[in-house]
């Protein structure tokens, strides 16, 4: 709901309503909000342009004005979010709340922001905004000075413009139309002053969208006029021949809506709801030919305001408001909606919008929507009256809805085409109605006709024989029995078919860009580009037809690229090009880390490291580190092994590996780790002899001897039976075994270093059966 607040709006609303209206919201005792603002920027500290009352702080400053205002602080109202207010005092609630995450506003932004404001406040009401995001600390408290559909009147402090500190407290006025043309910019007058402080709510949003708050005083309405913002502007129009919709705006502020209605020569008003939180209500049922009277009434603060203005209908059909004409091969089709509680309609027709209207059609089936009139002439005018009508205990009811101009005018196709090949072209004629015929003809650049005036109902058209590089234009109407309508024409160039690129993928030597191929071109472009709407510059000429994918080897690491493609083919000493193809998707040369890194001892000091294959890499770097020490390369390598020799027994070492390929190199994998111990013996083998069980077992260099362990089960507790301190030992006979017991060995690999012993893991057991 509008509000235009300025002093002599108030002055001639309170004449009016003092003399003309009941008593209700605009009571003898209240003011205007915008009246007593006026008055207070008369004080010290709250003159503007002066020192404010409140320096360094703009929500302060305002609860300063609210206790001018209202005789009640806003103080301590518990601002959060930038933009909301708790109001833990109950003084003060929240009319209203708009948010946009966009941080450059739209136009359909600004005309929300104009609309949320001129809807919903009023003078005297607190704005707090700030940004949307809400990991960005940015607000700011205003209060509404005036407001009207020309401009909005803040007063603030704590804000620096060109003629005010922030210390000063100031009037600064956003003139809608101004806001509209310049959101992001503030507006001075040829003087320097300031005009319209547009960009106050863009510094806000652009660094993270804008959330803003409307906020009032509880008791608003006792004490100021909440001018054109309590009495709803009610409209009611027919849905059915026994319903109508009630309809109006939302007011700021109300909790809810009072909906009342009374027939025609009834004394009082029957309330439908007093409780009703939308702003569209349903009347069903009601007696076909009976007049009806409606009101509606908000309830702001404590009470309900005026009623609305009292608007009549009487239940009959609705007036049919609309029509859709549509020219056909032998007439013009009217179309509308029907309705299902009606007898017919009749279908009226004059020459002049002021003339005489006769009946030219009945059609007494409701579910009958359209209408052919076959008796008329091309672009003449003709007006319709639509007539609804219902029946019912020998009465009759309807409505006559007011004239609607119809002309039977062929408008001019929508034409398209596109290069099939280098001397093809296929062209797409939409036509604007129901019936398709078309006249056409083409023209090379010339102006001579190649093809002669062609008739047809096929909206699929391909013109053959052209000449690559020619222009040509292509001339077509739409065309009845009744008139033809208008040429339209399109101008094209003979060229190959537009290619498309079909994929974009990582090799180790570049990027492979591949692209659709043609069997009537000479060859193809590729162009690169480093963003995706840049400039795009020609990579490679493909000289042959055949070929349908290049590799762009000349790119760096991790830079992403984007290509297009064109086709050409030759004509003499020219070349003739197809459209340039929408660009490829976003690629980029990156390799990935490589995964699964795997390290197994294979000596008492060296380690094989093993990863999982990088795609499209063709050489690895691996690096190493003691425990506690830095990072050093080993040689680089093709294969996905590497071993590392000459290790210190029993240091733990760390492994790291990354992918590389002549573009680039990848990032480390994660690292992996192992204590430099000789290496976990295989299973040993047994056997039976004439004095026992022998254990066999592989020998290694560099241990100094191998431990044998023996249990009497697979999983039982396995104890030393010898120590075998020969490095070229390969067996020893366990001779303390009894016959048809099994017996169950493992063996560990030890190296004794000075006065250190460092042992392997045990082995998996092997096991045997005394014989």
């Amino acid at each position: 709901m509008k509000k235009v607040i300025s002093f002599v709006l108030a002055f001639t609303m309170l004449f009016s309503c003092c003399t003309f209206s009941q008593a209700g919201v605009f009571a003898a005792s209240k003011t205007y909000a915008a009246d007593k603002l006026v008055e207070i920027q008369k004080t010290s500290g709250f003159v503007p342009g002066s020192r404010a009352v409140v320096v360094g702080n703009c929500y302060l400053f305002v609860a300063a004005v609210c206790e001018k205002l209202y005789g009640v602080t806003y103080d301590g109202e518990g601002l959060y979010g930038n933009y909301k207010s708790h109001h833990y005092s109950g003084n003060y609630y929240t009319v209203s709340t708009f948010t946009t995450a966009n941080r450059t506003p739209t136009s359909s932004d600004v005309e929300n922001i104009i609309s949320f404001f001129i809807n919903n406040a009023t003078p005297g009401d607190i704005i707090h905004f700030g940004s949307y995001d809400q990991s960005i600390s940015k607000t700011h408290t205003i209060m509404i000075n005036s407001i009207s559909t020309e401009k909005m009147s803040i007063y603030h402090s704590n804000y620096n413009i060109a003629q005010h500190s922030s210390s000063d407290c100031h009037v600064d006025n956003i003139y809608w139309d101004s806001f509209r043309e310049n959101p992001t910019r503030t507006i001075y007058n040829s003087d320097g002053t300031l005009y319209s402080i547009n960009a106050l709510f863009y510094n806000t949003m652009k660094l993270g969208g804008v959330g803003i708050t409307i906020n009032r005083y509880k008791n608003y309405e006792n004490k100021y006029y909440l001018v054109n913002a309590s009495v709803p502007n009610l409209r009611v129009s027919r849905t059915s021949c026994t319903s109508m919709e009630l309809k109006w705006d939302k007011i700021a502020a109300a909790e809810k809506y009072k909906i009342q209605y009374k027939k025609a020569g009834d004394k009082y008003y029957t309330t439908l709801s007093e409780n009703y939180k939308k702003c569209k209500y349903t009347i069903k049922d009601l007696t076909l030919g009976t007049k009806y009277y409606f009101r509606v009434s908000a309830f702001i603060g404590t009470k309900f305001m005026d009623f609305s203005k009292v608007v009549s209908k009487e239940a009959k059909p609705p007036a049919l408001t609309k029509l859709r004409f549509s020219a056909e091969k032998t007439g013009l089709r009217l179309n509308w909606n029907a309705l299902s509680d009606i007898t017919g309609v009749r279908i009226r027709k004059s020459d002049s919008k002021n003339g005489t209207y006769s009946i030219i059609k009945t059609i007494s089936d409701n579910t009958v929507d359209t209408y052919l009139d076959k008796n008329v002439k091309y672009n003449k005018s003709y007006y319709y009256k639509i007539e609804r009508y219902v029946k019912s205990d020998g009465k009759e009811y309807k409505t006559i809805a007011n004239p609607i101009e119809g002309k039977y005018l062929l408008s001019t196709p929508e034409i398209t085409y596109k290069n099939k090949s280098a001397t093809s072209v296929d062209i797409t004629v939409k036509p604007n109605g129901t019936y398709s015929q078309f006249n056409y003809y083409l023209t090379n650049s010339s102006g001579k006709k190649v093809v002669s005036l062609t008739k047809t109902t096929d909206n699929k058209i391909t013109l053959n024989g052209l000449s690559p590089g020619e222009k040509y234009d292509f001339s077509c109407r739409q065309t009845t029995s009744i008139g033809n309508g208008e040429y339209t024409t399109l101008s094209f160039t003979a060229k190959p078919k537009k290619e498309e690129i079909t994929s974009v993928s990582q090799t180790s030597t570049g990027i492979k860009i591949s692209y659709s191929t043609e069997k009537d071109v000479d060859g193809y472009i590729v162009y690169r580009c480093a963003s995706q709407f840049g400039k795009y510059k020609t990579l490679k000429t493909v000289e042959n037809k055949d070929i349908s994918s290049v590799i762009d080897g000349d790119v760096e690491y991790n830079k992403e690229y984007f290509y297009k493609v064109r086709s050409y083919v030759n004509k003499g000493s020219n070349r003739i090009t197809s459209n340039i193809s929408d660009a490829s998707n976003g690629i980029k040369i990156k390799l990935a880390k490589p995964k699964n890194i795997k390290i197994t001892r294979t000596s008492p000091t060296s380690m094989t490291i093993k990863w999982d294959a990088v795609e499209n890499a063709d050489r690895y770097i691996v690096e190493f580190k003691r425990e506690g020490g830095e990072w050093k390369e080993l040689k680089q390598v093709k294969t996905n092994k590497k071993v590392k020799e000459d290790l210190i027994l029993g240091k733990v070492y760390y492994f790291r590996v990354k992918a590389g390929n002549k573009i680039g190199w990848g990032a480390f994998s994660s690292s992996a780790s192992k204590q430099a111990l000789p290496p976990t013996p295989a299973a040993p083998v047994l056997e039976n002899t004439e004095n026992g069980i022998r254990v066999n077992w592989k020998k290694m260099e560099g241990v100094s001897g191998v431990l044998i362990y023996r249990a009497s089960a697979k999983n039982g507790k396995y104890y030393l039976l010898k120590t075998v301190a020969n490095p070229n030992a390969t067996r020893f006979t366990d001779k303390s075994v009894y016959k048809d017991r099994e017996y169950f060995y493992k063996t560990v690999r030890f190296v004794i270093k000075g006065n250190k012993t460092y042992t392997s893991s045990k082995s998996k057991y092997s096991s045997i059966v005394r014989s």
